[in-house]
């Protein structure tokens, strides 16, 4: 690049890229996770973490507090007499350090501590014998908690979960409850995929955390996209324009907004390049949204709620990308923003291969033919029916995505015959079938399925049948 400016080249992003990538290919370049590390202090230090959620780890008593035992050369009582720590003042500082830890988080926060059973030989270790400290009455209890779940004595393969161990998904009553009761347009994705990841994430509130991240996932990535589209809708609500340059820099500029006010003035340079390629994106989807406004189409509102619609005893809520109304009519459209990485149409991305013993399927005819297919997303026709509701009478409302694909060109893609063609029919008997089926809310509902999910929760074990690291018989539990 210098050498570039000083011969007074001019490259564009494109060839700037290139040439960064030729420059870098033999090398290999790491960034530091210093800023995002995990903060472990040690014993002394404990006390002065503001933290609300404090985990101890090891509290074993040949490490804490640390008993020495008697020394030929070096007998307690001589420790006292040169002003060495005895045992007793190890002690009694250890419980007063202890005793701050749980006393800091009583109102506002919590104390886990985890007791080491065993060393790395396979030889048994004593809890401290600060945890049998306190009143009588409880001693028994805790004697109980720390010896019942003894080691395994037989040496097991590491891929097997010993049962003790494995996940228990049990919810408690409020989080089982909004499970069982309320479901998002996106999340119907989530159940007909696998009950049991509904369930995780819904009802025991799990999320994958991603560490050391250098560049935005593809989740990411379309945020990034969503907010200049977003920010872009916003500022033309009910306006036209003709001239498609304006409408590129209007995206650009609403691009960098977001960037700026998401990562600040200096991000990454991963994320410079991924902002360039959101940046091709959106000025390759100028004469896309330009043709929309010549045909009449407005956008009427954007980051909409769905209007709130209750079946079985289940409320469906969620939100839409963009609803557009066609000028002099009761014609809408509502959209759904896609940054995949080719050009999908919504019919597919809803539809699958279906079983014989399937209970979500969607009897559709195409073409000449009848065909039997299973339903794998319903969001889109959870929009048609919560929105059209809210329309007045008279109005249509068609389904579509607006695709900002990685190949191909930007493109608008309508749902074809989805009130003609038995899918607004079918689509509805499953999202009743979905609603009746979580409000039931029974083990077998939330059981995995064996088509499972296309991003799993648990993604390292998802080669492991379900049972061999969850007991599923718990699956739906409520904890009393």
């Amino acid at each position: 690049v210098n050498a570039a400016n000083e011969t007074n080249l001019l490259l564009d992003a494109d060839e700037l890229i290139d040439l960064t990538l030729d420059s870098t290919s033999t090398q290999r370049f790491r960034r530091s996770d210093a800023e995002e590390a995990v903060n472990l202090p040690g014993w002394i230090e404990a006390p002065w973490e503001p933290v609300p959620h404090l985990i101890i780890f090891g509290l074993n008593d040949h490490l804490v507090p640390q008993t020495r035992h008697a020394h030929p050369f070096l007998p307690a009582q001589l420790c006292r007499l040169v002003g060495l720590p005895s045992n007793e003042a190890k002690f009694a500082s250890a419980t007063f350090t202890l005793e701050q830890l749980w006393r800091q988080r009583t109102d506002n926060g919590m104390l886990d501590i985890i007791v080491m059973q065993q060393d790395a030989e396979g030889n048994p270790l004593r809890p401290s014998r600060l945890l049998f400290m306190g009143p009588d009455e409880s001693l028994t209890a805790r004697v109980e908690q720390l010896f019942t779940d003894t080691p395994n004595l037989e040496a097991q393969p590491y891929w097997e979960i010993p049962e003790e161990h494995k996940l228990i998904p049990i919810a408690d009553e409020k989080n089982a409850q909004r499970a069982k009761t309320s479901i998002s347009a996106t999340a119907f994705k989530t159940f007909l995929a696998d009950p049991a990841e509904y369930w995780l994430k819904r009802a025991l509130g799990l999320s994958e955390t991603k560490h050391g991240q250098i560049e935005l996932d593809n989740s990411g990535f379309g945020t990034l996209v969503h907010g200049a589209l977003e920010r872009f809708g916003r500022q033309f609500i009910g306006q036209t324009i003709d001239d498609v340059k304006e409408i590129e820099k209007a995206l650009v500029r609403h691009l960098d907004d977001y960037v700026l006010n998401t990562f600040g003035s200096n991000p990454s340079n991963a994320v410079k390049i991924q902002t360039q390629s959101a940046r091709e994106r959106l000025i390759a989807f100028a004469p896309e949204q330009q043709k929309l406004f010549a045909e009449g189409w407005l956008i009427e509102k954007v980051e909409g709620k769905l209007p709130e619609l209750e079946i079985h005893g289940v409320t469906i809520t969620g939100e839409y990308d963009r609803l557009d109304k066609k000028r002099g009519s009761m014609n809408y459209r509502v959209y759904d923003y896609k940054s995949f990485a080719k050009e999908e149409i919504p019919s597919k991305k809803h539809l699958g291969t279906s079983d014989p013993n399937d209970p979500y399927i969607a009897q559709i005819r195409e073409g000449d033919k009848d065909v039997t297919k299973r339903w794998i997303d319903l969001q889109l026709p959870v929009y048609h029916l919560s929105i059209l509701k809210s329309l007045g009478e008279g109005a249509t409302l068609d389904l579509g995505y607006i695709c900002l694909p990685a190949e191909g060109k930007p493109s608008v893609k309508m749902w074809e015959n989805y009130t003609s063609n038995d899918y607004k029919k079918e689509a509805e008997k499953a999202i009743e079938l979905v609603c009746q089926q979580i409000n039931k809310g029974s083990t077998e509902v939330f059981q995995a399925s064996l088509r499972g999910s296309e991003y799993p929760l648990l993604g390292a074990l998802s080669s492991r049948p379900i049972e061999g690291y969850m007991k599923i018989d718990q699956l739906g539990g409520v904890r009393k």
